[in-house]
C-alpha cells in the first residue's frame, strides 16, 4: 500500500515518536523511510537581523554550522532505526513543513507521518508544521498524536 514514507524530526521527543511511528509503518509495508530535517539556515536570521560589517565568510560558515548540525541530528535519528528497511535522511535548508512537503514530491510520497504538536492553541491559529502539510500535501497524511502519547510515557517514568 505505501512504498514511501516521509517523517520530519526536530530532535524533540514529540518528533521522535512521528519517527518511530513511520518507522513502524514502513516495517509493516516495507516502504522507505525519508525522514527529514528542516532547518533555517543563518542567512535567512541574519537578513532580518543584518549588521554593518558582518563578513560573508561568517555566513558561510555559519550555513555549513546550520547544515552540519541538521545532518548530525539526522545521522543520530537513522542510527536510533533498527530494522531491514531502507532509511534516508535529508537535511533541506527550509522552513520545515516546505522540507517535508519538497521531499515528499521529490520521493513521490505515499504517506506522510507528523506530530499534532502545534495543532491546538496559538500555534494553530498561527499555522503549524502539521497544519501546513496537511492542507498541502499531494498524498496521504497521518497526523499522530505525539504529545499525549510522550506526556503518558514520561508521567510512567
Amino acid at each position: 500500500m505505501f512504498r514511501a514514507i516521509v517523517v520530519g524530526t526536530d530532535g524533540s521527543a514529540t518528533a521522535g515518536e512521528a519517527v518511530r511511528r513511520a518507522h513502524a509503518l514502513a516495517g509493516a509495508f516495507r516502504a522507505d523511510l525519508h525522514v527529514v530535517n528542516g532547518y533555517r539556515t543563518p542567512a535567512v536570521v541574519l537578513a532580518a537581523t543584518a549588521e554593518p560589517g558582518l563578513m560573508p565568510s561568517a555566513v558561510v560558515e555559519w550555513e555549513v554550522a546550520a547544515r552540519d548540525d541538521a545532518c548530525h541530528l539526522l545521522d543520530g535519528v537513522a542510527k536510533g532505526l533498527a530494522g531491514p528497511i531502507t532509511v534516508t535522511t535529508h537535511a533541506v535548508s527550509a522552513h520545515p513543513a516546505t522540507a517535508i512537503l519538497s521531499v515528499a514530491e521529490v520521493v513521490d510520497a505515499d504517506l506522510i507521518v507528523v506530530g499534532n504538536r502545534g495543532m491546538k492553541g496559538v500555534r494553530r491559529l498561527l499555522g503549524s508544521v502539521p497544519a501546513n502539510v496537511s492542507h498541502h500535501a499531494a498524498c496521504d497524511v497521518l497526523v499522530v498524536d505525539t504529545v499525549d502519547t510522550v506526556g503518558a510515557v514520561a508521567a510512567a517514568r
